[in-house]
């Protein structure tokens, strides 16, 4: 089939061709009507990207678009029309950490953002992004900044002093 054809209804796949061949076009497709249709400057050229950036940055956006909720491997993984394995393992060794790690790096990056805003209590940041209790945000915080969020909130109104 010719692309150049303005006679041409429907295309034929070729019998050898490779395996997944249109699920690469079709999420690249998407991701570039996407970048279109918002027309963002700072989203990157989609049709630059190797077929595994294009497929992280998907799921990065997947990702940021839920930083105020929930979402689950599974739910990614219909998202963006692989198996949860694959991206797993396609994320993990792109982006050196796992899908969940990066999900909670992104939230508690945007719980420091709250926090030295100073306009929200922690337990308000907590319930906003979705952590189960105040106490798991704290003990996630903790171990991701070092610090516990009210440690945290302190320190920002030292920098600010200073």
């Amino acid at each position: 089939d010719r692309l150049n054809d303005m006679y041409l209804l429907k295309m034929n796949k070729k019998p050898d061709a490779p395996y997944g061949g249109e699920q690469i076009i079709k999420n690249t497709l998407e991701l570039f009507l996407i970048s279109v249709i918002r027309g963002s400057e700072t989203v990157q050229n989609v049709m630059d990207l190797p077929p595994h950036d294009a497929l992280c940055a998907k799921i990065v956006e997947i990702l940021k678009e839920n930083i105020y909720g929930t979402v689950t491997l599974d739910e990614i993984a219909t998202k963006v029309f692989f198996s949860k394995t694959y991206i797993k393992q396609v994320f993990a060794r792109k982006m050196r950490e796992s899908i969940m790690q990066y999900y909670n790096r992104l939230k508690m990056e945007e719980a420091k953002r709250l926090l030295s805003e100073n306009k929200l209590s922690v337990t308000q940041i907590a319930y906003a992004l979705r952590f189960n209790s105040i106490h798991y945000f704290s003990r996630a915080f903790k171990k991701y900044e070092n610090l516990s969020p009210t440690e945290y909130v302190r320190s920002t109104k030292l920098d600010k002093l200073i």
